[in-house]
């Protein structure tokens, strides 16, 4: 089996990075950008939209340090509790 150190070609790390949107993966994103819309388009709710936007600068300042830190939360807040 051969190691990242066999290859003649080195990569750059900004290549190895994740994408992210606004500095928020995927998913996050996706989440509060959805319940966002469908609480003004269907409610008429536009008072969310500053807690949105004040929910997506924290989200971005959490991920500056680690990217993979909000799919961890996530995985670990969906997961069943095995010690009950």
């Amino acid at each position: 089996m051969s190691s990242w150190d066999d290859y003649s070609y080195k990569v750059h790390k900004g290549l190895l990075g994740r994408d992210l949107i606004f500095g928020i993966p995927f998913v996050p994103f996706l989440v509060i950008g959805l319940l966002t819309l469908i609480l003004v388009v269907l409610v008429t709710m536009w008072q969310i939209i500053p807690f949105s936007l004040i929910i997506l600068y924290v989200m971005r300042e959490i991920t500056k340090n680690d990217q993979y830190l909000l799919d961890i939360f996530f995985d670990s807040l969906f997961q069943p509790n095995y010690l009950d």
